[in-house]
């Protein structure tokens, strides 16, 4: 049944309704419009413990975008890194490619809420949307494919006209498509994450950034066709883009999961940083974190969504999308250890 892993999740997902992410969701839209077409804004549960826990097993340098040494004749750094994170057999390796776009500490005060997304696929798929990618991107002079250089229209953009854009969007989209397998976009308004932590006293040490990580690690988890996938063998690496301060944060809530129970800690495979610049996958995870954060301020700022932009359209056209927004919080009773 699973001689072919790019196929699995798709012919599932078909087959299959999918299973919401949280008990306590409130779907919003445009109006009139089913709720697949907005983002998933819902009240998220805190786990009462404590936030400290202990970090073990893989701890990349902050100096080094990876630890590999041996792999350099792989096509691209996203496969690099996951076969130096442990893959003895790619074919079966599923590859989680995260980046969260703001900084979580907060210095960034303009920004209201903060947005971690990626996408996950198999490693030869990945491989394989990297190489073609890179061709589109040398064709259009785009060095590094930055969001906030793309919407400013500045850098490598400069000049283009917004159906130029559009086009560009939609290429690299395409090229996603039977390659990746899903993508995933976690919003938090941060004015809402500190109050639901004083409120409850909870979560103490952990962060924005780490919130966010923490709800997409375990909602892939818990995903009715993800987790039937892992459950036949496969397992999940998770890349995230290096340089964010709060980097040990999304690490430390990593190692606590695996620590829930063996499901997990066989699943959750590895961990590790890269520099966006040395990748197309964290570049296009970066693409996605930018858009999806814009359209939830969007809301934030006039207390319903707008028009959906066509970019975002584009970004959902044909590929299962996991979107949501935690913008209040209620108190579980305690399960276990909190990292």
């Amino acid at each position: 049944m699973f001689a072919e892993p790019h196929d699995s999740l798709q012919a599932q997902r078909l087959m299959r309704g999918q299973r919401p992410l949280a008990t306590r969701q409130r779907p919003l839209g445009r109006a009139g419009q089913s709720p697949k077409g907005g983002i998933t804004r819902r009240r998220h549960r805190l786990n009462r413990g404590p936030a400290t826990g202990r970090i073990r097993s893989f701890r990349p340098s902050r100096r080094r975008c990876c630890t590999c040494h041996t792999h350099h004749s792989y096509p691209n750094h996203v496969e690099r890194i996951a076969l130096a994170l442990g893959s003895d057999e790619p074919r079966r390796k599923v590859v989680g490619v995260f980046v969260c776009r703001l900084d979580a500490s907060g210095t960034d005060r303009p920004n209201k809420i903060v947005t971690m997304a990626g996408y996950v696929g198999f490693l030869p798929e990945w491989s394989d949307f990297e190489i073609k990618a890179r061709e589109v991107c040398a064709r259009e002079n785009v060095s590094v494919l930055h969001a906030k250089e793309f919407y400013d229209t500045k850098g490598d953009f400069a000049g283009w006209s917004r159906y130029k854009k559009e086009s560009f969007v939609r290429e690299i989209h395409d090229l996603s498509l039977g390659r990746l397998e899903l993508g995933i976009s976690f919003s938090v308004e941060k004015s809402a994450f500190l109050k639901g932590k004083r409120e409850h006293k909870v979560a103490h040490n952990e962060s924005a950034f780490g919130f966010c990580f923490r709800s997409i690690a375990y909602g892939l988890m818990h995903d009715v066709v993800v987790s039937e996938v892992l459950k036949k063998g496969e397992n999940l690496t998770f890349i995230l883009e290096s340089g964010d301060q709060n980097g040990e944060d999304a690490h430390r809530i990593f190692n606590w999961l695996k620590g829930l129970n063996s499901t997990f800690d066989r699943a959750l495979y590895s961990f590790g940083f890269a520099d966006k610049r040395s990748s197309v996958g964290l570049q296009w995870a970066d693409f996605l974190a930018v858009t999806t954060r814009r359209y939830a301020d969007a809301y934030k700022r006039l207390g319903r969504y707008p028009e959906e932009p066509k970019i975002i359209s584009i970004l959902r056209d044909r590929i299962y999308m996991i979107d949501h927004v935690a913008e209040s919080f209620v108190l579980v009773p305690k399960r276990g250890r909190r990292a």
